[in-house]
């Protein structure tokens, strides 16, 4: 059996887990460590950052008054950076061609080969309300030449690890995916897993506090 210790995330007991234990622990759903870089207080806040915090709201259909997450809160001690991030969010989820059930299945795949719980924990639920399984959530965590996966979402998966471990898709996993996406979606999905990898280590390294909700690894 394969147990991940650092931070207490646990691991699929599986000879083909895709996952090896992260060097550094991270956050759990019990958010046991200080964030590295405090979140601001309401006082703290400035307008312009108060601002950009209703738009986060709307980004996630939240009411305009709901409680500012901790990751939001430590983001917008720069707010100048952060700004262009939460308006691409907008941008790119408004110009999208990927199905969102592709699209969860790049974004949990590269959440678990990051170790990101945060980004796991989130887009559980996010998956299934796009139509992936929990026991395809379940496979996320294995080797991708686990029994189940339809060559089209094979792929997917492939692609996700060959960029991690390789910064590049492979011929093989390329030529597959591209009879089932046009040019622009495969750009797109390339970018997508990009991304996420960027989230990951936003997120890992900051320790963010996990949202009321987010059940991390333990999310299924």
């Amino acid at each position: 059996m394969t147990e991940g210790v650092a931070g207490g995330c646990p691991y699929p007991p599986s000879g083909r887990d895709a996952l090896k234990p992260p060097k550094t622990p991270r956050q759990t759903a019990k958010n046991e460590f200080p964030m590295r870089i405090e979140p601001l207080g309401d006082d703290a806040l400035t307008d312009d950052a108060l601002a950009l915090a209703v738009q986060v709201r709307k980004n996630f259909n939240l009411p305009e008054n709901a409680t500012i997450p901790a990751v939001v809160a430590t983001m917008l001690h720069h707010p100048d950076w952060y700004r262009p991030r939460v308006e691409f969010t907008r941008q790119r989820m408004a110009a999208k061609l990927l199905d969102l059930r592709d699209m969860e299945i790049a974004i949990l795949r590269t959440a678990r080969r990051c170790n990101s719980p945060f980004s796991w924990g989130e887009h559980v639920s996010m998956g299934k309300r796009a139509g992936v399984t929990a026991e395809e959530i379940e496979r996320l965590t294995l080797d991708a030449d686990a029994e189940g996966w339809n060559e089209r979402d094979r792929a997917i998966v492939r692609a996700v690890d060959e960029l991690h471990d390789d910064s590049m898709v492979s011929d093989t996993t390329w030529a597959t995916l591209a009879t089932y996406f046009s040019p622009a979606q495969l750009i797109e999905l390339i970018c997508l897993i990009g991304i996420y990898h960027e989230n990951s280590f936003l997120y890992n390294s900051l320790r963010a506090y996990l949202i009321p909700g987010n059940p991390g690894f333990d999310g299924r």
